[in-house]
């Protein structure tokens, strides 16, 4: 999110005026939600003149002529559009844009690039890399207690001690303060022995060499995560080797971990998973805690209550769901259906099982003579 650009096939696409990408920039800003005439001509302009009304609808629609795939609409005197938006973290936010929204915006998101940045240094533990946040950013309290928890896990305890003292002096001499909470308990972790790595479970089921199939329904969960996936079908269908499947397609994006639950109690074995043991109060609540700022990926296999499940997503973390039967009473789920294989898709899981020899033997005109044979194998170990 610096300048506003567009492109389309590597292409840049020509976005116009400085009023017509700000236009634009509010709009993306606001993914989703419907914008009035009036809200978005007080985030383009600060002084507005009579003007403006037409301008707004000009700028419109040439956002509409050069990128429709914005599905740019109109609604009640508003505008909508729903778009995937990535923030690449290079130049000013909303750069070139000016107005007290954009000036808003621009601490806004800048915020929110520190507290991504500070997550990421958090899952990597890299001294270097957090030493140069560090000297960038001086007074932030927590890159520092991340630093101290790096330089102790890589022995250099007295490394760590010295730097919460050069820390207490700088916060005192800058701005009169002790240190922080996060700041005083690594210390006193530090001086107690006790600080261990954060644990990383890696919980998925083993992926199935032979898996065959489902290219359609796991184009459609890779689309959705990390929105949550729910995985419908008849018992034996193959609902938990799909989605086995997919995490292990999709781990990389999830670096906190993987957790797989089945049924039961599942914010409870969430919560094991993290390292809480004995959990007690609100175990979902408590399990959202521990899963903020992290990205998760989280299995739940054969889910039979909605209500096991329904407090537990958290933004940046996904989750795959697998039930006999549909859950409609959990909003936001994207559901697949395992139903039977086609029959080009059959016919290369018998030879990925069997080997081409063996298929070969057994092929007559009509129904292959092993199909019966294979038939339960078809359904535990294909999608």
């Amino acid at each position: 999110m610096g300048p506003v650009r567009a492109w389309h096939d590597e292409e840049e696409i020509e976005l116009g005026p400085r009023q017509q990408r700000a236009v634009l920039a509010a709009l993306l800003l606001n993914n989703g939600i419907r914008l009035s005439n009036d809200q978005l001509i007080s985030m383009v302009w600060d002084d507005p003149t009579p003007s403006a009304v037409m301008a707004l609808r000009t700028y419109v629609y040439k956002i509409r002529k050069i990128l429709p795939e914005l599905n740019l609409k109109s609604r009640d005197g508003g505008y909508t559009v729903r778009a995937e938006i990535v923030d690449d973290c290079r130049g000013e936010p909303l750069e070139g844009l000016r107005s007290a929204y954009f000036d808003a915006q621009r601490v806004r998101l800048g915020d929110y690039r520190l507290k991504a940045r500070e997550d990421c240094l958090e899952r990597e533990l890299d001294v270097l890399e957090l030493q140069k946040h560090v000297a960038a950013f001086p007074l932030r309290e927590r890159p520092r207690a991340l630093l101290m928890r790096a330089l102790y896990l890589e022995g250099r305890q007295g490394e760590a001690l010295d730097h919460f003292h050069q820390a207490r002096a700088l916060l005192n001499e800058e701005l009169g303060l002790e240190p922080g909470p996060e700041l005083r308990k690594v210390h006193a972790r530090i001086l107690n022995g006790d600080l261990t790595p954060p644990r990383r479970p890696e919980q998925l089921l083993p992926d199935l060499i032979d898996f065959t199939g489902r290219a359609e329904e796991i184009a459609q969960a890779l689309r959705t995560l990390p929105g949550t996936v729910g995985i419908t079908g008849m018992r034996g269908s193959g609902k938990t080797a799909l989605a086995t499947r997919i995490g292990h397609l999709v781990r990389g994006r999830f670096p906190d971990g993987q957790i797989f639950v089945r049924g039961g109690d599942v914010a409870d074995e969430l919560l094991r998973a993290v390292g809480v043991e004995n959990p007690v109060g609100d175990k979902a609540a408590l399990w959202r805690e521990k899963a903020r700022g992290k990205r998760f990926l989280v299995v739940v296999d054969d889910v039979q209550d909605a209500a096991a499940v329904r407090d537990l997503a958290t933004p940046g973390s996904a989750m795959i769901l697998t039930s006999v039967r549909r859950l409609n009473e959990l909003p936001g789920v994207t559901w697949l259906k395992t139903a039977g294989l086609a029959e080009r898709e059959a016919r290369d899981f018998f030879r990925k099982v069997l080997g081409p020899v063996r298929c070969a033997r057994t092929r007559n005109p009509g129904r292959p003579r092993c199909c019966w044979n294979v038939s339960r194998a078809c359904r535990a170990r294909s999608g």
